[in-house]
């Protein structure tokens, strides 16, 4: 966690990796996907991450934030932030009550 950029793939599963990232204090650059966290649309690609739609982008993406240090800093403090006030143990509990709750109410009906 020691870098700037992290690239943030798809794998053959959801890890919840994002979650980790966004409080890795570097940019996380990652290709569109289909696949989401359950607070992804809370996220805004270049607000929190860098997205690209073609590898061949990667290039243009490290030149503009190299030249752009300030775009980096912010998208880090953001993302800080982010996981302080969105991401806390409570608010994942929480969800989680939400799904197990909408699983039982739909077990009964």
């Amino acid at each position: 966690l020691n870098y700037k950029y992290l690239i943030y793939c798809d794998g053959n599963t959801l890890s919840d990796r994002m979650r980790l990232l966004l409080c890795s204090k570097s940019v996380i650059i990652r290709p569109n996907s289909k696949y989401e966290e359950f607070y992804s649309y809370l996220l805004i690609n270049n607000l929190n991450y860098i997205q690209y739609n073609n590898i061949n982008e990667l290039r243009t993406i490290y030149d503009n934030l190299e030249k752009r240090p300030d775009i980096c800093n912010e998208i880090v403090d953001r993302n800080i932030l982010f996981v302080q006030n969105v991401l806390t143990y409570e608010n994942i509990l929480y969800y989680c009550k939400l799904l197990i709750n909408g699983l039982t109410e739909c077990d009964t009906r």
